[in-house]
């Protein structure tokens, strides 16, 4: 015997009370539906008398017939299936907006009640307000910023000769203070550098970067004063 779909269980493919399901699937089980009722009314009807087969068959014929008006009102339906799918999906998605809506607010609320009781603003900084404003600029930055990212100002004419004046005395202390070999006491000292020559040997220029006894002379240029006797070539 085929088997039998209740109208009350639920369909595969969806939950009850909602879901979708084949139609060709749905067809299939109307059916078979009524192939199971027709083959027990077939098995019932010689028990009982001519009224009550009469009113059997009336039942059976108005349920069938309800059953695939149904049927049919669904396969006319069907040709408007995306519409209402396209629609579904609207209102899915309206859904989805009205729920992130309600969350927000509830974030909203509760940042409000909870977060923003405790906060503060911080103070604000007058004296910068005041000179943006009326000056146009801001003049208190940090003079560390301006050291690393704007270079020097350039020395002017009279501190150069001033502290190569310095640098002279410097050298001429440290000359002072220093045993020379005798080979290297002709010397000239200007202008912050001291040139030692040594016939036919060198001619080297020096200075110092500093006032320190410690710092160690910086070389500046060398000449080698070296002949050969035969050909008097360097």
């Amino acid at each position: 015997m085929p088997p039998i779909i209740d109208s009350h269980m639920g369909m595969p493919g969806g939950a009850p009370g909602g879901g979708t399901i084949p139609l060709a699937t749905l067809i299939d089980y109307i059916v078979q539906r009524t192939y199971h009722e027709l083959t027990v009314l077939s098995e019932l009807l010689p028990r009982k008398t001519d009224m009550e087969r009469k009113v059997e068959i009336v039942q059976f014929a108005s349920r069938t017939r309800q059953l695939f008006i149904r049927l049919l009102a669904l396969v006319k339906w069907a040709s408007s299936a995306t519409k209402v799918d396209k629609c579904s999906e609207i209102c899915s998605f309206l859904e989805n907006q009205s729920m992130w809506f309600v969350e927000t607010a509830d974030m909203l609320a509760k940042m409000a009640r909870e977060t923003l009781v405790n906060a503060r603003l911080p103070t604000f900084s007058l004296p910068c307000a005041i000179d943006v404003l009326t000056l146009g600029t801001y003049p208190r930055l940090p003079s560390c910023i301006r050291d690393k990212i704007v270079p020097p100002d350039a020395i002017t004419s009279a501190e150069k000769r001033q502290t190569l004046q310095r640098l002279t005395q410097v050298i001429q202390y440290r000359l002072v203070a220093t045993d020379l070999p005798q080979q290297m006491r002709k010397l000239k000292v200007e202008n912050g550098r001291v040139k030692f020559h040594v016939e036919h040997e060198f001619e080297a220029t020096l200075t110092l970067m500093g006032d320190s006894p410690k710092i160690p002379w910086r070389l500046l240029d060398i000449s080698l004063l070296v002949e050969d006797p035969e050909t008097g070539g360097v």
